[in-house]
């Protein structure tokens, strides 16, 4: 099983434009997958323009590659999860990029905690964006560990309702397994 988040997109997609609009539910099962891909492009030039020092040629290279790539432009035609693994990778990484320079910053925190949940709840794979994320605020954790420590929050809270979710669904479907 999936996470629900690109499921539920996908439905409501196929509830609100149906069967019977044009291309029929084939082009709104996509349509989420491809509003989320073009939605990735800004933050990938915000991401790429913070690692390059303000840069903002950087970013729109970056930004360009993706767009006109053949992966991005494949993913975000895809009727599947890849569209959002890759907005919330462009934002978690972003908001982790942030966070690290102002660790004591709840803004910054609460916008690497969405990018992250959003993430989690759109795909299990991306537990490994959320390590990467954990791990460059670890960095600034090491630094200045007095300053630092309240970043963590954002790291850890979206894994452990990860953990909550899945166990729930799982012990909702193997409960009675495990009873016996």
């Amino acid at each position: 099983t999936h996470p629900p988040l690109a499921r539920l997109l996908v439905r409501a997609s196929i509830s609100a434009f149906g069967h019977d609009g044009p291309g029929g539910w084939d082009v709104a099962a996509r349509l989420p997958s491809a509003l989320l891909g073009t939605l990735a492009i800004p933050f990938i030039f915000r991401c790429c323009r913070r690692l390059a020092g303000g840069d903002d040629v950087v970013g729109l290279l970056a930004a360009a590659f993706f767009a006109t790539g053949p992966f991005g432009v494949y993913y975000s035609q895809e009727a599947r999860y890849y569209g959002g693994v890759v907005l919330f990778s462009a934002w978690s990484t972003h908001g982790a990029i942030l966070l690290a320079e102002a660790p004591r910053s709840l803004r910054r925190q609460t916008y690497l905690f969405a990018g992250l949940v959003l993430g989690l709840l759109n795909h299990h794979l991306f537990a490994v964006v959320w390590l990467t994320s954990g791990l460059w605020v670890l960095r600034a954790l090491v630094r200045d560990p007095r300053r630092a420590w309240p970043a963590m929050a954002p790291w850890v809270l979206p894994w452990l309702w990860n953990l909550l979710l899945t166990g729930t669904v799982y012990l909702s479907m193997y409960g009675d397994a495990i009873v016996d």
